[in-house]
């Protein structure tokens, strides 16, 4: 199995224990719960000893505590969670393709459980080796929100932020003045090209609207965003929607410690 993102390990995980849990078939028969449900655990269980492979340790976290909940790291065999982005598994994918031709002498089939928008990078990567046979599953869709609502809550998050870094006493240390303006840098991280195509118009939004942020009563500070990725595709996507690529602070690996680290060489 192939899973990229904790969308799909999700997306995954609640088909999984449906599937486990029901009492009829596809044909509205109804089933014996409790030896069908015995009977689909061992299949399930079956198809994890297999390897699964993930991009990134969030995605591998996402997996240990929902797909193979109970069981201990060691029993389980995830690979990729050293891998940021899937042109870096491809590699890691391609590999365990040889050893299962030079061992089975057939080609393995891999199956994907992607988003509706996912990138080429593993389908053409896989198709152009002839190496296996790949079979996708697309397992969740993503779905666009109403522009304005992510605006307000955006704005929402930037007045609570800052009263709580005015709160416990850091807020000064945060503002700059230009032209008589009191000035705040605020950080927006974002965790998919998806996220970066909605949230990147209403901070253009924001900033040409001049609208203010409130620490305090009477007191409002104008806000600078700044803007940080999880990773490549996020950062490419960012320079799509004509963010200076310089001005990007990437994160070196997908994760927590990745962001901050690029956070604080900025």
């Amino acid at each position: 199995m192939i899973l990229t993102s904790q969308n799909a390990v999700h997306a995954l995980n609640e088909v999984v224990n449906r599937w486990i849990n029901e009492k009829t078939n596809s044909h509205g028969k109804v089933l014996k719960t409790d030896e069908i449900k015995v009977y689909r655990q061992a299949r399930w269980k079956k198809l994890l000893d297999l390897p699964v492979f993930v991009v990134g340790q969030a995605t591998g976290s996402a997996c240990l505590s929902l797909l193979f909940e109970g069981r201990s790291r060691n029993s389980c065999d995830i690979r990729g969670e050293k891998t940021g982005k899937a042109s870096a598994l491809l590699p890691e994918l391609l590999g365990f393709c040889n050893a299962c031709n030079v061992l089975d002498n057939e080609q393995p089939r891999l199956l994907f459980f992607c988003g509706d928008q996912r990138r080429d990078t593993l389908p053409t990567g896989i198709a152009e080796s002839h190496k296996a046979e790949l079979v996708e599953v697309t397992s969740y869709t993503t779905v666009p929100r109403d522009q304005q609502k992510v605006k307000h809550e955006l704005l929402d998050a930037i007045d609570r932020i800052t009263f709580k870094m005015n709160k416990i006493g850091c807020l000064s240390d945060s503002l700059y003045s230009t032209h008589g303006t009191s000035v705040i840098t605020i950080w927006v991280v974002l965790f998919s090209p998806s996220g970066a195509r909605v949230v990147v118009p209403i901070l253009d939004e924001i900033s040409k609207q001049g609208d203010f942020v409130q620490a305090l009563p009477h007191t409002s500070y104008k806000e600078v965003f700044r803007i940080a990725a999880i990773g490549n595709t996020t950062a490419s996507e960012l320079v799509k929607l004509g963010i200076d690529e310089q001005s990007i602070a990437k994160a070196n690996e997908p994760n927590e410690r990745g962001i901050c680290n690029a956070l604080t060489c900025r």
